[in-house]
């Protein structure tokens, strides 16, 4: 089934985009999570590892974590060893796109002191 009739068959909702990242990198909170579940307020970034499922995350996705507020949504592109960052939701779009490869390095928005070198991410992949 292409990426076409994957976005037919789920029937994904805007309060689903937090939990179904593959990883969500969460805000400290003083409860520590005790008192609710992560809300999209609490993830930076959202993270997506894309080995065959890139369109999908990139069309369907990424959209409808912008529509969420999501601050910042990452997809890790396996097989090209790429990141695509976006962040700046602004109705239901991510205002700024980014696409990055090994010697770039990105931050965090909400951690911009700690930097990740891209190619980092692909080490050990096989490619």
């Amino acid at each position: 089934m292409g990426a076409e009739g994957e976005i037919e068959r789920i029937r994904w909702t805007v309060a689903d985009c937090h939990r179904m990242a593959e990883v969500g990198l969460l805000a400290p909170r003083v409860d520590g999570c005790r008192t609710r579940a992560p809300v999209h307020e609490d993830v930076l970034p959202a993270i997506e590892v894309a080995q065959s499922s890139l369109r999908l995350d990139l069309r369907v996705k990424v959209p409808l974590c912008a529509r969420a507020k999501l601050h910042e949504v990452w997809t890790i592109d396996v097989e090209a060893e790429r990141l695509h960052a976006f962040d700046q939701p602004v109705d239901g779009a991510c205002a700024h796109a980014r696409e990055l490869a090994a010697g770039d390095r990105i931050s965090v928005i909400a951690l911009p002191t700690i930097g990740i070198d891209v190619a980092e991410l692909f080490n050990g992949s096989g490619h």
